[in-house]
């Protein structure tokens, strides 16, 4: 993984959109990477913690709601903040399942980007002190 590059994990079974995404990513300083299955996903959250998962709904004989009520509903993973990038319009039910933020494709590198920025952003932290 690149040096100060934030890991996100890439839930997208075609490489040419995994590919872009990757592009569009990196030069914002994150290390993307890429599961093209849920098995992938999978090993690669047992590996390593990304900061996001960017997950597709649509994978090839595989449904990505799974994943991500797989995610949600495990104490480990369930703090991870999860985006849809996806061609399904059905924003209520990722909201119901708990994603994050949800994304149309194709998606231009700023709504990318922004998404990205969105989901990692360190949640400001207050001290009280009650007298």
């Amino acid at each position: 993984m690149g040096v100060g590059r934030i890991p996100l994990l890439l839930v997208e079974d075609s490489p040419e959109t995994a590919f872009l995404y990757e592009k569009m990513l990196a030069g914002a300083g994150y290390q993307v990477l890429v599961a093209r299955s849920l098995r992938d996903a999978r090993a690669a959250l047992a590996a390593v913690r990304p900061r996001a998962v960017l997950l597709d709904i649509l994978l090839r004989g595989e449904d990505g709601w799974t994943l991500l009520a797989e995610l949600k509903r495990h104490p480990e993973t369930s703090g991870i903040p999860v985006a849809i990038v996806s061609t399904i319009e059905d924003e209520g039910k990722a909201h119901a399942l708990g994603a994050d933020a949800y994304l149309v494709k194709p998606v231009a590198q700023h709504r990318l980007v922004q998404a990205g920025e969105a989901l990692v952003a360190p949640e400001a932290v207050w001290r009280v002190l009650v007298v």
